[in-house]
């Protein structure tokens, strides 16, 4: 359910224009910053211009869905994202990648999805939380230039690593394969394919001892633009 306010400037009604544009600029950041703004325009909430706030756009990618046995079917997913109160909901192909909308912060949305998940479909994953700003920056970040995008994947990490162990992913790659690490990601160039490469999921998360998930460049183009709408 989305939230609805409606607001008018009664001490300087010229003002309202202004007001209301600053106002609009919040809408999809988050519940957090709509909650700051309804507590600075608290005495302005009378009957004039509706606005939108409190909901924003996520995208979850899920760990090991559909690997190793581990089933989860996309229809059944987008029913339980819905069923904890997501909106807009909308998977892209089979390995647990959904776009949706929810009043819930960035921060306490992923633990929801991770007990919904498991009680549904009977074994355990994460769920790693990126927002459509965060893929924009992901995307306009790709660090290089002139490869082959169809083997460019990025590394989703499930929060900042201590460190990123640089030293160890160079002595483990091969030949022209590279990697570029940045913040809570990782670029992989895997020119012979990323099953072939020892700079996979399962090396990362032992080296990093964090959790993480691998996606395409594909993939991550296609849900930036589904966030985009």
């Amino acid at each position: 359910m989305r939230t609805t306010i409606e607001i008018v400037n009664k001490t300087n009604p010229e003002k309202q224009s202004s007001d209301v544009s600053a106002a609009l600029s919040e809408r999809g950041r988050g519940r957090s910053r709509g909650l700051e703004f309804l507590k600075e325009y608290e005495e302005w909430l009378i009957p004039g211009v509706a606005l939108w706030l409190c909901m924003a756009m996520y995208i979850s990618m899920l760990r090991g869905v559909n690997v190793g046995g581990k089933k989860a079917e996309m229809a059944a997913l987008a029913k339980m994202f819905e069923d904890i109160g997501a909106t807009s909901v909308e998977t892209y192909i089979q390995s647990g990648n959904v776009v949706f909308e929810t009043e819930q912060g960035k921060r306490s949305i992923g633990a929801v999805i991770e007990k919904a998940f498991a009680a549904k479909f009977g074994f355990a994953t994460t769920a790693i939380i990126r927002t459509g700003r965060d893929l924009r920056r992901i995307v306009d970040s790709m660090p290089f230039s002139g490869v082959d995008t169809d083997r460019l994947h990025v590394t989703f990490l499930s929060e900042p690593p201590a460190s990123f162990q640089d030293a160890e992913m160079d002595r483990v790659k091969k030949g022209e394969e590279a990697f570029s690490t940045a913040g809570t990601e990782i670029y992989i160039y895997c020119p012979y394919g990323y099953g072939r490469t020892k700079l996979n999921n399962g090396f990362i998360e032992r080296k990093l001892n964090v959790a993480a998930t691998t996606r395409n460049w594909k993939t991550v183009n296609a849900l930036l633009s589904m966030a985009r709408g």
